[in-house]
């Protein structure tokens, strides 16, 4: 008898000025989720984590660790920072009114 096995369900998300926040404890809902990875854009980062403060900041490992504990570490978290290619992506995008 051949067994098969579950698929992985990988979830990304992409933060660009806000950090994730307490709804992120929602996605312990997903019952077939077993990576979350949260990425952020480093343009982005407060200022803070770039002069020597890590990103996740103490707020997010916190929320992090709860998602854990609520899947009963199913669920795995990765954290990254996503470098910008100055050559295609600039910081001079406008929002207007």
């Amino acid at each position: 008898m051949q067994r098969k096995s579950s698929p992985t369900h990988l979830l990304s998300l992409r933060f660009f000025r806000r950090e994730p926040e307490k709804d992120l404890l929602s996605l312990n809902r997903l019952r077939h989720l077993v990576q979350l990875e949260l990425l952020v854009e480093r343009s982005f980062i407060l200022r803070d984590y770039l002069n020597g403060h890590p990103w996740p900041s103490p707020s997010v490992r916190a929320l992090i660790n709860q998602l854990r504990e609520l899947s009963e570490n199913r669920i795995t978290v990765i954290t990254t920072m996503r470098q910008r290619n100055p050559l295609r992506e600039c910081d001079c995008v406008w929002e207007g009114d």
